[in-house]
């Protein structure tokens, strides 16, 4: 499951009619909906970071650190912490989540909150995949 969780957040489904089960949405709207209670982010600089436009907004640093360390694809200083050849995918998806991981990884920030925030960024620029929870 927490494979299947990490590919709906790094949207790496090869084919885009690749639906997420009724669970795992309901999973990702928990993380999410948890993560922006906690850190208490306007929803609408999340909508403008996933526009791909800049905000400078610490809360939403705090969001991301939350979402990606709940879903355990980060560890306490944001650093990734998941080996894509051990995982169960296929070897496009393989090729598709390294090609991430390796643009990615040395992504730092001032601090953790920072960093995870740089993480998502990254992921935004190197793919264009998505995928959608609602």
């Amino acid at each position: 499951m927490k494979s299947l969780i990490i590919l709906c957040i790094f949207g790496l489904f090869v084919s885009t009619k690749a639906r997420l089960t009724e669970e795992q949405r309901n999973q990702l709207k928990t993380i999410y909906a948890t993560c922006e209670e906690k850190t208490k982010v306007d929803k609408e600089q999340i909508k403008l970071s996933h526009e791909g436009k800049k905000t400078d907004d610490p809360k939403l640093n705090q969001y991301y650190y939350c979402v990606l360390t709940k879903l355990g694809v980060v560890d306490g200083e944001s650093k990734l912490k998941f080996d894509v050849v051990d995982m169960d995918l296929s070897k496009e998806q393989k090729q598709n989540l390294q090609q991430i991981v390796d643009k990615c990884k040395n992504e730092r920030g001032k601090d953790k909150y920072e960093t995870a925030k740089l993480l998502f960024e990254c992921y935004w620029k190197t793919t264009s995949i998505r995928t959608s929870v609602k």
